[in-house]
């Protein structure tokens, strides 16, 4: 643990995570460190500058007060056990088997010889939930030098994508090296993720990173509404609401489960599975919310097709005192974020969302709605540090006015409006 002044301190544990407080160690929020390696060691090195020390040679350098942490070459994969800084330039660092690493420079990193040719960004486009798609990507070494690659690490919060073969590790001076990966959502949603690629090269460590993008679509089902919210309801008695669920296909889809996880105060009402929806038909489910206890309730309803097509429908509802509808207990609104802005706006299609949070929000989607307020897209985003938050957006294709709703657990945090020219 290691304090600027007596209110911003920051503290590092096992798991690569990193905390920050701003009021003398009373409260503390979790920043994003970009490594899963234990850490050990951390020093305020001046000015709002703090470096961190770690497992496998993990150097990580905070330049804005610990908001925000860079990976720094270390040049070695031994664990680095304590850092000492005399100023925001000079420091020591000691680890395992007696290394000693010295900089004068603040650990900035020398030029690298091995140069890596390879797409910034991969889109696997719409994808159908249940399925999945390979790909397979091509990494070129253009430089002077061999590209040794020390590890890769795959930065997905949605769980979507993954690295199927990590067996590749040096690339020759003009050579090529292939690794695979698959895109399997699990929901419908636009996915994004950040594969990293760590290469060693004498004693400097360098990053190179690849996006990566995807969207689970749902080409078979659809609903008339993509959740259900109850509100409030009276816990002496209950609550049914109903959606119809739609065949998009020209055949028959047979519907073998509809079921319930989360709270067990929503039950089925119907139909009993399994049924079969014919081709361009619709068929109504109904959802009873009975609430046993007060306050707030939620679940997921999960629809399962025959051939593993899946459509998942939150459901919330809040119960309130027994018999008497003007309980005490009441609802509480989510906490709102302090400012959100969307620049450039109006957009030509490229823009980026500016979240400025006064804490930290886990679970974070934005949801694009319509002028009627119908949604026309998702984003899933991860989480909101506290601060100010950057998000580059993937804008619906469409035209004119749109809402930009910002969900924390699927509770609304802020609303901006934008424009699309396209």
């Amino acid at each position: 643990i290691s304090f600027r002044d007596t209110n911003i301190g920051i503290m590092v544990v096992h798991g690569g995570s990193i905390l920050r407080t701003s009021n003398g160690g009373t409260s503390w929020t979790k920043r994003t460190s970009g490594t899963v390696y234990d850490l050990y060691s951390v020093e305020f090195t001046g000015g709002v500058e703090f470096t961190v020390v770690g497992q496998l040679g993990t150097i990580l350098r905070s330049t804005d007060g610990g908001y925000n942490w860079l990976n720094q070459s270390s040049g070695t994969k031994y664990r680095l056990l304590s850092v000492m800084f005399v100023n925001d330039s000079t420091g020591w660092i000691v680890g395992d088997s007696g290394i000693i690493l010295h900089t004068t420079n603040g650990g900035i990193s020398t030029p690298s010889l091995s140069h890596l040719d390879a797409p910034s960004a991969i889109d696997f486009g719409d994808i159908d939930v249940g399925s999945m798609i390979d790909t397979t990507i091509e990494l070129h070494n253009s430089g002077s030098a061999a590209y040794d690659i020390g590890y890769y690490t795959l930065n997905d919060a949605a769980n979507g994508f993954k690295l199927l073969d990590t067996s590749l590790h040096i690339i020759y001076v003009d050579a090529i090296g292939k690794i695979k990966l698959r895109f399997a959502p699990v929901t419908e949603m636009t996915y994004q993720a950040m594969l990293t690629i760590s290469r060693y090269e004498t004693v400097n460590l360098y990053i190179d990173t690849i996006k990566l993008f995807g969207k689970g679509i749902n080409s078979k089902l659809s609903v008339s509404q993509p959740a259900l919210d109850f509100g409030n309801v009276d816990s002496a008695s209950s609550k049914t609401l109903s959606f119809n669920l739609v065949n998009k296909v020209t055949s028959s889809i047979v519907i073998n489960s509809v079921s319930i996880t989360g709270s067990n105060q929503f039950s089925m009402v119907s139909p009993s599975t399994p049924f079969t929806i014919s081709g361009g038909e619709q068929s109504e489910i109904s959802v009873k919310y009975s609430p046993t206890i007060n306050g707030t309730a939620k679940a997921t309803l999960s629809i399962v097709a025959e051939d593993g097509t899946t459509v998942l429908v939150p459901l919330s509802g809040f119960g309130v005192g027994k018999g008497d509808t003007t309980s005490s207990f009441t609802r509480l609104e989510p906490k709102k974020v302090d400012r959100i802005v969307v620049a450039p706006n109006p957009s030509s299609g490229t823009s980026s969302l500016y979240i400025e949070a006064s804490s930290y929000y886990e679970t974070v989607t934005l949801s694009f709605l319509d002028e009627t307020g119908r949604e026309i897209g998702t984003q899933f985003i991860g989480s909101l540090a506290e601060g100010k938050n950057s998000i580059p957006l993937t804008l619906p294709q469409t035209s004119g006015l749109i809402f930009i709703r910002v969900l924390s657990a699927g509770e609304n945090i802020g609303t901006v409006r934008a424009i699309l020219n396209k």
